[in-house]
């Protein structure tokens, strides 16, 4: 394929993608019809089914490609840069959450589109856009489960706590796009308050020499 065709086949792609993320944030997606996401786009239907299969198919790639690269960056972040440093783990906490609300921030559709795109009708589709949040939750409950083996923590249950500050942070995320009821400062410094008392909450002997 010649170097301007496949820019211009991925910028209709774009183009389709973003259309249908704002309509599915604003409209549910079983209240957005294909031709609807065509007229959002300006393009033929045709040309949307050279790109999709049909509108579920959409959904998922949307799903997975915003979602997966805000995770990889927080799972980045969430990393100190030498093995077991509590300490740097600890100062990353606001840096991470810090950078979630960059992201919501610059795409709210993409989060409203998940959390509302399917809810309710279609129990396959409430699967796979659970399914995307979840990963999150197993993220950190990866991360609790790392410094349980390095013996800075308490024995707990990391799936449980990876569910809680995920469920709390997508809770109040939800909440300052669409209701607006605090500041992203104060979203910021209640998020990493909790979370850092939690932390403290299950540090080892061990972990809390380490913290100093």
């Amino acid at each position: 394929m010649a170097k301007g065709a496949e820019q211009r086949r991925e910028q209709t792609r774009a183009k389709i993608l973003s259309a249908a993320g704002r309509l599915f944030s604003r409209k549910g997606y079983h209240n957005t019809q294909v031709m609807d996401i065509c007229h959002e786009a300006r393009i033929s239907a045709g040309t949307f089914y050279l790109y999709f299969q049909n509108k579920r198919d959409l959904f998922e790639h949307i799903a997975r490609e915003t979602l997966e690269d805000v995770r990889t960056n927080l799972k980045r972040l969430r990393q100190p840069r030498a093995s077991g440093d509590l300490r740097e783990r600890m100062q990353r906490i606001r840096d991470t959450y810090t950078t979630y609300f960059d992201y919501i921030e610059a795409n709210p559709e993409q989060l409203l589109m998940v959390l509302r795109g399917s809810y309710g009708i279609d129990e396959d589709m409430d699967g796979a856009a659970w399914r995307y949040l979840t990963r999150f939750a197993d993220d950190i409950a990866e991360d609790f489960q790392s410094w349980q083996k390095l013996g800075v923590l308490r024995k707990c249950n990391p799936a449980v706590l990876g569910h809680m500050v995920n469920g709390m942070t997508l809770q109040v995320a939800h909440s300052y796009i669409v209701e607006k009821k605090f500041t992203r400062e104060e979203a910021l410094e209640t998020l990493v308050e909790v979370s850092t008392a939690m932390l403290r909450y299950y540090l080892t002997a061990k972990g809390r020499r380490l913290l100093g």
